[in-house]
């Protein structure tokens, strides 16, 4: 089998996913592909005032959210947009 074209998509993927993520840390307002809404970081509460202060004067959505996991307890954090048609999870460590 080839996978050739298979790795470049997938290369390709990763690379906008990436972008996007940059985007949406460094304080700019991106907007889903799908349904044009904003999209929101949704961070951990253990996020500083410091952090927080700096995140909203940029102008990004930051919330500290608590949604959880259907499969565990453990919170939901990542880059989404209201109706979820984007939805990248995030690792906070």
């Amino acid at each position: 089998m080839d996978f050739t074209a298979k790795n470049r998509s997938h290369a390709a993927s990763f690379a906008e996913q990436q972008r996007l993520i940059k985007e949406v840390f460094s304080g700019k307002t991106v907007l889903c592909q799908h349904c044009q809404q904003p999209l929101k970081l949704l961070a951990p509460a253990k996020t500083t005032h410091k952090a927080n202060s700096k995140m909203k004067a940029k102008g990004t959505n930051i919330s500290n959210h608590t949604d959880k996991n259907p499969t565990s307890d453990a919170p939901i954090y990542g880059i989404r947009c209201q109706k979820t048609c984007t939805d990248i999870e995030l690792d906070f460590i």
